[in-house]
């Protein structure tokens, strides 16, 4: 393999939705059904695939026809898009393939891992305890009223000291555009996945570091950077492919 001259990336942070879940049946059946009691027509799982990634409420706001954002019945709407998904969260979500062997292979090599989503906190931990259970994570974090959300890096950078890494040491792995400028504002290393809710071609015009197509591509970029001069991880955190 070639060399990379960077720092060796010592923990990993994930994003959730996308990235380590198929969770687009359930968002697009329990946001169609919220939205639907008050009148509005469903979208298509494959709208829904373009518009996740920027929190529930943004994702209700592009669901919806423009004059309707600012329909008085929009926090209703919200709180019952909550209240819907609160119940389909796990329905028909499954972890992708790949993803719970890659998850064991990083926990086993002592790596510190963690997640980051604009889903709210409360679902995301659901989700987590439900289809992740046997996962070592540091910590989950998410959405929660009166915090910033993704792309801002403000939590990228708090989980960052949770792991006691500098950003550089830090790969940030995600589905979509939102986790690659996550990443850039956090100066961590960007990890873009094809299997998710977003087109390869879409991802690549926002030059992630690197941009894969099966979980297992994360463990060769792993294996390159822990092979570098300038590693800086003790010796922890090598995995083999």
């Amino acid at each position: 393999m070639a060399r990379i001259h960077t720092p060796s990336p010592c923990a990993i942070l994930f994003d959730l939705d996308g990235t380590l879940l198929d969770s687009i049946a359930d968002i697009t059946a329990s946001v169609n059904r919220a939205i639907g009691r008050f009148g509005f027509p469903p979208r298509s799982e494959s709208e829904y695939r373009r518009a996740v990634g920027d929190g529930i409420e943004e994702l209700i706001r592009r669901m919806l026809p423009p004059e309707a954002v600012k329909d008085p019945r929009f926090p209703k709407i919200r709180d019952t898009t909550v209240r819907e998904y609160r119940e389909d969260v796990t329905r028909k979500t499954r972890p992708y393939p790949g993803i719970l062997s890659l998850l064991d292979t990083l926990s086993e090599a002592g790596i510190p891992l963690g997640i980051l989503t604009n889903k709210p906190e409360e679902l995301a931990l659901k989700s987590v305890t439900a289809l992740l259970p046997s996962s070592r994570f540091i910590t989950v974090k998410g959405a929660v009223p009166g915090t910033p959300a993704k792309p801002d890096p403000g939590k990228a950078l708090e989980i960052a000291a949770l792991f006691g890494r500098p950003p550089a040491q830090v790969l940030l792995v995600g589905d979509s555009e939102i986790d690659i400028l996550t990443a850039r504002n956090a100066g961590m290393i960007s990890v873009a996945v094809s299997w998710g809710f977003r087109e390869r071609e879409k991802l690549k015009q926002y030059h992630p570091r690197y941009l894969i197509d099966a979980p297992e591509d994360l463990l060769s970029i792993l294996d390159t950077l822990t092979r570098t001069r300038d590693a800086a991880c003790d010796n922890k955190g090598t995995v083999r492919t």
